[in-house]
């Protein structure tokens, strides 16, 4: 069990934070069409039960979400305390900052554009947080980045 945080931690979040924008909004999408196209035949609450208790428990991940990512970034900052580090690597995670910005760009912008689809956006507009989140996805990278990074170059020095 040596596992250690790392300069790609950033990058795990923001794919974590994609990952599970899209499969929230469309979980919640198929069981909103299952609710649709199912027929009870009777007006019994004991059949539609399941399926508001199913939207319910996938409308509350947006909030959830957030607990889920202030985690991550917490987690990662612990990991990166623990790692042995140079300040001259600092440039290189710079570097990497500049390459992990231009890909949460695409993956923002692939977020909107499947998220403001004819068939999901009434979906998506149910989650509020999440949408926030990811369309400020360079935002919340450059807060992880700079909070890992201060967990992994500003230590004291103990040797």
């Amino acid at each position: 069990m040596n596992k250690k945080g790392g300069l790609l931690d950033p990058f795990f979040i923001v794919l974590f934070i994609f990952i599970f924008g899209i499969a929230t909004i469309v979980g919640l999408h198929i069981i909103d069409e299952f609710e649709d196209k199912m027929d009870f035949g009777t007006d019994d609450t004991k059949q539609q039960y399941p399926i508001d208790k199913a939207q319910e428990t996938i409308l509350n991940l947006d909030t959830l979400f957030v607990f889920i990512l202030i985690g991550l970034i917490i987690a990662s900052m612990i990991g990166a305390y623990m790692i042995p580090t140079n300040p001259i690597l600092f440039w290189v995670s710079f570097i990497l900052l500049i390459i992990f910005l231009m890909v949460t760009a695409i993956l923002s912008n692939a977020f909107a554009e499947i998220t403001e689809t004819s068939r999901l956006s009434s979906t998506a507009s149910n989650f509020t947080l999440i949408n926030k989140v990811v369309d400020h996805l360079g935002l919340t990278l450059l807060m992880a980045f700079a909070l890992i990074a201060l967990a992994l170059y500003a230590k004291w020095r103990s040797e």
